[in-house]
């Protein structure tokens, strides 16, 4: 019997208008993607069991059995490119039960030259609270910005930023932007074989798996 899959919409508002499209991954093709942490059964694989746009979906969930508080999954892309001055990435995605998440991170990894440098939007949900990576490598906390994400809806996130002053440029959940400018952003440690790699980071605050559908990805020039 055929499944029929749900389409929870928020308001998720127009993707903005915005410079070349660099990349729109639908995730057409999973085998471009690399699964991070995890182990045990958890899942990560295209699926339509929630899809905004009738194409598969990357679901990605926390092992099941023996789950346990700090049980982490996520996903990288990595792209032998690396944009050129200002880059914005756009997320749409969809959390079951945002309860059991303690963390999810939206981010990105570059080399350019000899350095390494690293970017994050972290969404706790608790409090809640939103936090960007900053140049010591911990989170800050960003004002103002306290949306609650629901569950099993569909939300966009946006992250902008400059790679020639190595500067956030501002970060919009759904219809809720906020400036970011003139913040610093910091180098890594990681040793990354790639020019640009965006990143994924879910992580459990209890003994349940999280599980979330990310629809596409989107990297455009400013």
């Amino acid at each position: 019997m055929a499944k029929e899959y749900t389409r929870n919409v928020k308001v998720l508002g127009p993707i903005p208008a915005l410079g070349e499209l660099l990349l729109h991954d639908d995730f057409s093709d999973i085998n471009r993607w690399t699964k991070t942490d995890g182990g045990g059964d958890d899942v990560f694989r295209r699926d339509i069991g929630q899809s905004l746009n009738s194409l598969p979906s990357l679901r990605l969930k926390s092992r099941t059995t023996s789950a346990d508080t700090g049980d982490e999954i996520g996903a990288s892309l990595g792209l032998h490119l690396l944009p050129s001055q200002e880059v914005s990435i756009i997320w749409t995605f969809l959390g079951i039960t945002w309860a059991r998440f303690d963390t999810a991170i939206f981010g990105a990894t570059w080399q350019s030259g000899p350095e390494d440098y690293a970017v994050g939007i972290r969404y706790t949900h608790a409090t809640p609270a939103w936090a960007y990576l900053n140049s010591g490598g911990t989170y800050t906390n960003i004002s103002g910005m306290d949306e609650l994400l629901e569950d099993s809806v569909w939300h966009r996130l946006s992250m902008s930023f400059n790679f020639n002053t190595s500067e956030y440029i501002q970060t919009a959940i759904n219809h809720e932007s906020h400036t970011l400018a003139d913040i610093a952003i910091g180098s890594t440690t990681q040793e990354l074989d790639v020019r640009f790699q965006p990143t994924l980071s879910l992580k459990t605050v209890g003994a349940n798996p999280v599980e979330m559908y990310v629809d596409s990805v989107l990297i455009h020039s400013l």
